[in-house]
């Protein structure tokens, strides 16, 4: 799986501490399931790329459920008074923030 064929994103979270402040880098990506819930090819790449990932860069990388990321993206899309050439281009962007979102959402619970 490409870095360029990924929904993908980092967050870079700051703490503060008594000694200063610090940089904590998260990786977060797409899990591509199936509408079962069930994990096809492309869900086993993105499993893959994320532990290499995790594996070279000692980075914490987190897979979300990306299933209806896309539909939601246009739906809230064709709300807005975005072209259509435009709203084409900004689905992914869009399902890639729904995913940020849902993650942080989960991790304030």
């Amino acid at each position: 799986m490409s870095l360029a064929s990924a929904k993908f994103g980092f967050f870079c979270r700051h703490w503060c501490n008594p000694n200063g402040s610090r940089v904590r880098l998260l990786g977060w990506f797409g899990l591509p399931l199936r509408m079962s819930g069930l994990e096809g090819i492309q869900a086993e790449k993105m499993q893959i790329f994320a532990e290499e990932l995790r594996k070279r860069f000692k980075l914490p990388v987190h897979l979300w459920d990306e299933r209806l990321t896309s539909a939601e993206a246009n739906r809230l899309l064709r709300e807005t008074e975005i072209s259509i050439e435009k709203r084409g281009k900004a689905v992914d962007r869009m399902a890639a923030v729904l995913i940020l979102q849902g993650w942080m959402e989960r991790q304030a619970r």
